[in-house]
């Protein structure tokens, strides 16, 4: 079992549907990480071997990452811009998220 503040060794992502275009993926399957990196993505119930911890991921959309191409930048508060800070971290390690801004308006 992991501590408190860190990671698993290994996670088992168990039945999510896998969108990953790089890899012509589009399926339920499942996907085994190992020290935060994707170790083998294979069809449900087929990959073998112990892992520190499981996620049923049925009903859930499992990619890659993604890109936000709504994004406001033009914020006017100090506490607007903190939230847009914080929006822009990824919420689970070793996820990534990226954002495009796009000026919408003249001032």
């Amino acid at each position: 079992m992991a501590h408190e503040n860190s990671k698993p060794a290994s996670l088992l992502i168990k039945g999510g549907h896998v969108i990953d275009p790089a890899n012509r993926i589009d399926a339920l399957m499942d996907m085994l990480l190992r020290d935060g990196q994707v170790a083998e993505v294979a069809l449900p119930n087929k990959i073998r071997g112990s892992t520190e911890e499981k996620f049923d991921a049925r009903g859930l959309v499992v990619a890659p990452g993604f890109i936000d191409l709504h994004v406001h930048l033009l914020e006017r508060s100090e506490l607007q811009r903190r939230r847009l800070l914080q929006a822009r971290q990824p919420q689970l390690p070793g996820a990534s998220r990226r954002c495009v801004a796009c000026r919408t308006r003249s001032r």
